[in-house]
């Protein structure tokens, strides 16, 4: 079953409540075609990469932690940790700006660990010409055309999202503020700030690239 037989996402909303959550049993989901809608729908997905970890054993179905009268979809990754996930947000396939208004937040915690990064490794890797060697299209580049990556499969948004779980802290109740003239958003909290700046830190495996090679990197 996939998504393009649905002609609206309205359809393919109520088709997903009514016949795929609530249509089956509580536990592991079994239905082919169930199954093959929910792994293209939940490729759909903003947190697609970090919902999907390791990789997707399967999906199961519990009720819902706050109000036990509903249900929600789970999946099962290969390494057996579980995650739960929202097929409203999926279908929507659109990341909502507070979170990534977060993420940008997130991004300028550590700046000061990515901007670092770069220093050293042209210090010791680049010729006598300033030039280093891009690990993806083999190209040579200079620090001023160097993009920071996070390497695979720990990238930006998997150490963002596990931060969160792991502290178990609800990203809509973090506080941001946009200053200056291009509006840089800043969370007020110290302590998270802090937390997280520590926690990539130990988490962040990065790398050099040429800025062309990042940019077409897949997003998911």
């Amino acid at each position: 079953m996939k998504i393009k037989q649905f002609k609206t996402k309205t359809t393919l909303t109520n088709y997903v409540k009514d016949f795929i959550l609530n249509g089956n049993e509580l536990g592991e989901i079994k239905n082919k075609d169930h199954i093959e809608l929910l792994n293209e729908l939940v490729k759909q997905h903003y947190n697609y990469e970090y919902l999907k970890g390791c990789g997707i054993k399967s999906f199961y179905i519990t009720n819902c932690d706050i109000n036990p009268r509903n249900k929600k979809f789970n999946i099962l990754r290969n390494d057996l940790s579980s995650v739960d996930f929202s097929y409203k947000k999926a279908i929507l396939a659109k990341e909502p700006k507070h979170i990534s208004y977060l993420k940008r937040a997130f991004r300028l915690i550590v700046k000061e660990q990515t901007d670092l990064f770069k220093q050293n490794y042209f210090l010791q890797n680049q010729d006598s010409k300033g030039y280093i060697v891009c690990p993806i299209s083999n190209l040579k580049f200079k620090k001023t055309e160097c993009h920071v990556d996070h390497m695979p499969p720990k990238t930006f948004d998997f150490i963002f999202n596990d931060f969160f779980d792991c502290y178990k802290i609800d990203s809509k109740s973090i506080i941001i503020e946009k200053t200056g003239f291009d509006n840089r958003p800043i969370i007020l909290n110290k302590e998270i700030e802090t937390l997280f700046f520590n926690y990539h830190k130990e988490k962040a495996e990065l790398r050099c690239l040429y800025w062309r090679s990042n940019l077409q990197l897949p997003k998911k």
